[in-house]
């Protein structure tokens, strides 16, 4: 009985793991990309000001996975389980 239990937690994990990986991972990746081709765009035209702003979109973008990290690390470690999970380059 206590087995079923664990399964039905970790099917509820396993909807959010998999949001985080598929969609949040490469939508923060592709976001990161343009802001680092603004950043070498802004540095060749050496316009600073917008140099900057530009850095400050991309830190809170790296800053942005954080939380639903966090929250797939709280949920694996309430059902029981730790669940690892592995960032393979494509």
């Amino acid at each position: 009985m206590a087995e079923e239990g664990n399964k039905l937690t970790l099917r509820r994990l396993e909807a959010p793991i998999h949001k985080f990986i598929k969609v949040a991972l490469p939508t923060d990746l592709e976001r990161l990309q343009k802001h680092h081709n603004n950043v070498l765009k802004y540095q060749h035209s050496q316009q600073w000001d917008r140099l900057h702003q530009e850095q400050i979109n991309a830190s809170r973008t790296v800053q942005g996975p954080r939380p639903d990290y966090q929250e797939s690390q709280t949920r694996s470690h309430r059902s029981g389980k730790l669940i690892g999970l592995k960032l393979q380059p494509k």
